[in-house]
């Protein structure tokens, strides 16, 4: 997508919520329901990511964000 598309949405009304946690070893897996609405409209955006973040010694180090989970868990090394 080029920037001139990228600025020319506009959403409204964004949110982010944890849906999920899965704790792997060091890792911990969590599923992510997005959700917005196209401003000036009433169309809706909502979509699910997943987050892996890297919490060795039980503090958080690093984190990822993917499109799905298999790809998540396929990035950190981590069993599907």
């Amino acid at each position: 997508m080029s920037r001139e598309n990228v600025e020319a949405v506009r959403l409204s009304d964004f949110s982010l919520a944890a849906d999920d946690f899965e704790a792997i070893g060091d890792y911990v897996v969590v599923t992510v329901k997005q959700s917005a609405r196209l401003r000036g409209s009433d169309a809706r955006i909502d979509d699910t990511i997943y987050h892996v973040w890297h919490v060795p010694n039980g503090r958080p180090r690093e984190t990822w964000g993917y499109g799905s989970r298999d790809e998540a868990l396929e990035a950190a090394g981590l069993p599907r």
